[in-house]
């Protein structure tokens, strides 16, 4: 593909919106991306992805209030 091309794109969750999406350092892990969201309401969300795009696990954040 050529360079710049969207291979993907991912909507953040029903009521949060994306803060930050950071690739993961090459290793054994699947997990290619992380994506970070947040919500005013509820506590924020991390998510790993595959280099295609795939969710593979999300986890809420705790909060420190």
């Amino acid at each position: 593909l050529p360079a710049g091309t969207v291979r993907w794109s991912l909507q953040p969750l029903p009521g949060y919106e994306t803060l930050f999406v950071r690739q993961s350092v090459p290793g054994p892990s699947e997990v290619a991306f992380y994506s970070v969201e947040w919500s005013k309401s509820a506590n924020a969300v991390v998510r790993a992805l595959q280099i295609s795009g795939q969710q593979l696990w999300t986890t809420q954040l705790s909060s420190s209030r």
